[in-house]
């Protein structure tokens, strides 16, 4: 089960199915549940998952690394490179980033204007999902989506090549 909207987090949907599919069994199915809809109509309301769990991403991440609120913004955009909706940390000034971990100092120098993807999520379209679990060697065995047609849930398993 991979439940929670998750799938769409990943970029590259196929590999990630694939990865499901080769530690699948015959008897195995896969279930996973997302958002649907087209990335690149995104209104730009925030809602959902764009809203919730962005914002606790934005505190954590800030928390993290050490950035005030008021060195920061928080941009939420359409980004056609990827067809997906992003999340991103905006600098208003520049910024040195010091990390030190397990006996690494690092420190990472970012222009004022760049941005930090902290979210990515992908929306999927029906005719689009059945291809890329097609190509991933899946078979659908059901999907049902909420009575707004905007969540779905998956049921697929490994197909009888």
């Amino acid at each position: 089960m991979h439940l929670g909207v998750t799938i769409g987090n990943h970029q590259n949907r196929e590999e990630v199915f694939k990865n499901f599919r080769d530690s699948m069994g015959k008897n195995d199915f896969l279930v996973f549940t997302n958002e649907t809809g087209s990335n690149s109509k995104w209104d730009g309301i925030v809602r959902d998952s764009c809203k919730y769990y962005v914002e606790e991403v934005y505190g954590w991440v800030k928390k993290k690394i050490e950035i005030k609120s008021e060195d920061c913004e928080l941009v939420r955009k359409y980004d056609l490179k990827t067809d997906s909706i992003v999340a991103n940390l905006k600098l208003r000034h520049n910024y040195t980033i010091n990390f030190s971990q397990m006996g690494i100092e690092k420190n990472i120098e970012i222009s004022k204007g760049e941005e930090i993807t902290i979210w990515r999520h992908h929306k999927y379209e029906i005719p689009k999902l059945l291809l890329e679990l097609e190509r991933s060697g899946l078979q659908l065995i059901h999907y049902t989506a909420n009575k707004y047609k905007s969540y779905i849930m998956v049921i697929c398993k490994v197909a009888s090549n």
